[in-house]
């Protein structure tokens, strides 16, 4: 059977917004199917490259062609897939990850090119389609392929999620082993602590729930050492939803236990993971937890926050409070890591009132990234709470076709003229902003561990951290407290004016840091 496999060849097809960033899923997927024997060769795009280049680079060679697919490349994934088959029509298109996952329904009846859907976590269900394939081809057994994960546009109904029980498998490196040790330096490596479940029930998310399932901390451990020194890489970034769920006693041990190995490596790395608003409490255990976490090197932590008052977190199903917001974010700066904010600052419930508090709050935590001031209105998709409540209402303007970002309208019509300008006029302005000064100021953070006798920037950044909360504070209070639009258009310029002339500062600096990986000023640690 292990020779006949090699005669199917498989094309895995990843296309990533970041370059940086692999793809967690499918590399793992990769590792499992080729340990199984299967012939697969990977090939990663940007979502930038234009489609011609891309089917010039695909060989019509390949029995399979498989997509990782998400709602950012969904539609050069549709377009890359058509193409095939156009090419060649008996090319076997099959898609998987959490978008199809759940919204497969949809995606068949827009696409009649996909032959497969894997549901959920792909190993099982894809070595199943695999094997059950190459039976076909090779020994014509007109096996009737048919699985509870795996969707046809014949076989929709009665469809769950596969969930891995079993996570012991290591990933593919493809992505490292084809590039330079340089630009592998610059690379984050995706690693879960767990298997990709869920423990929140957030009104506007549809991650899947399951019972979690944990890896291996000696595992986890030798696959961060072997990238390190192997690839050069030096970045780790946890991908778990919340690397303390079920926020437990025990889920902060094993967390606890997992930094005194790495610390024990001398790895020289820097980490960052989520957390929830709630996982971190102003304890004993808590503390020494943030102290080694920092010590091993944790130098940004993302929170979701979502929001600076109580009544868009109780819409939201976050079970938190402003004030534990508050207090995560005091407590991760007393151990100097960096809280990156998930905020929500519009919705279609907002007033004068929640968006004022959301404001004070950002301003108060001295925030300084635009985005969770301007770019901060909530994605309502299908299938979720927060979908169904505005839909009972009569707030979304899309119709039912419409399963993704579906547009709305304000409850409260005093916010309208506002939130619509900010959306329309100032998001498409602060898209053009290339740097900002939030993670030039972690990226900072992250080259002091890997680098040694380095120019010094915490002073300067430090600096503008303090202008920018003015200059936002002057300008955008006229929107967020005053809601004097006009007003404010007669100072808009000089408002952008000062973070496009801050944008300098920010580039020479940033392009400092970058200059280090080819070890123009300085000597690796």
């Amino acid at each position: 059977m292990d020779k006949i496999k090699e005669k199917f060849r498989i094309l895995f097809i990843s296309i990533n917004n970041v370059w940086r960033y692999g793809n967690i899923g499918m590399d793992q997927l990769l590792g499992y199917l080729r340990n199984k024997g299967f012939n697969i060769d990977i090939q990663y795009y940007s979502n930038k490259t234009k489609l011609e280049e891309i089917m010039d680079s695909i060989s019509m060679e390949y029995d399979l062609y498989a997509f990782s697919v998400n709602s950012s490349n969904y539609n050069k994934c549709c377009n890359i897939a058509k193409e095939i088959k156009n090419k060649k029509d008996d090319a076997i298109i099959d898609f998987g990850g959490g978008y199809p996952t759940r919204y497969y329904r949809e995606i068949v009846s827009e696409n009649k090119f996909i032959d497969y859907i894997v549901l959920g976590d792909g190993e099982k269900p894809t070595e199943y389609l695999l094997e059950s394939l190459i039976k076909n081809k090779f020994f014509q057994c007109n096996l009737e392929i048919k699985h509870d994960s795996i969707v046809t546009p014949f076989d929709l109904d009665n469809k769950k999620d596969y969930f891995n029980t079993n996570i012991t498998w290591t990933p593919a490196y493809d992505y490292y082993i084809r590039d330079s040790y340089n630009r592998n330096s610059r690379k984050v490596h995706c690693i879960q602590t767990k298997n990709n479940v869920c423990t929140g029930n957030c009104s506007f998310c549809n991650e899947r729930h399951g019972k979690i399932v944990y890896k291996n901390i000696d595992d986890i451990v030798e696959q961060i050492e072997y990238v390190s020194k192997k690839f050069g890489v030096k970045k780790i970034f946890f991908t778990d939803d919340n690397i303390l769920d079920p926020n437990t006693e025990i889920a902060k041990r094993r967390l606890f236990e997992l930094c005194e190995k790495l610390k024990s490596k001398n790895l020289n790395l820097a980490y960052q993971c989520y957390m929830k608003a709630n996982s971190i409490d102003d304890t004993p255990l808590d503390h020494r937890l943030l102290n080694i976490m920092r010590e091993v090197g944790f130098v940004e932590v993302f929170i979701g926050i979502e929001s600076g008052n109580q009544s868009d977190l109780d819409l939201y199903n976050k079970y938190t409070t402003v004030r534990d917001n508050y207090k995560i974010i005091d407590l991760l700066k007393k151990y100097n890591i960096f809280p990156i904010l998930g905020f929500i600052s519009f919705n279609p419930y907002s007033s004068k009132k929640s968006i004022k508090e959301n404001f004070e709050f950002l301003c108060n935590v001295e925030c300084t990234y635009l985005f969770n001031y301007l770019y901060s209105f909530v994605v309502i998709n299908k299938y979720t709470d927060l979908y169904n409540k505005a839909s009972k209402e009569g707030l979304l303007i899309d119709d039912e076709k419409q399963y993704l970002d579906v547009k709305y309208k304000y409850k409260n019509k005093e916010v309208e003229e506002v939130l619509e300008y900010v959306r329309n006029k100032m998001i498409p302005k602060l898209n053009k902003l290339d740097y900002e000064l939030d993670w030039v100021t972690y990226s900072m953070l992250e080259h002091e561990i890997w680098y040694k006798d380095i120019n010094r920037y915490s002073d300067k950044l430090a600096e503008l951290k303090k202008r920018d909360i003015e200059v936002i504070k002057k300008y955008l209070s006229i929107l967020f407290i005053e809601f004097d639009l006009e007003k404010f258009k007669k100072v808009e310029d000089k408002f952008w004016e000062y973070f496009i002339n801050e944008e300098s500062i920010l580039k020479e600096i940033y392009d400092y840091y970058i200059s280090l990986h080819n070890n123009e000023y300085c000597t690796n640690i």
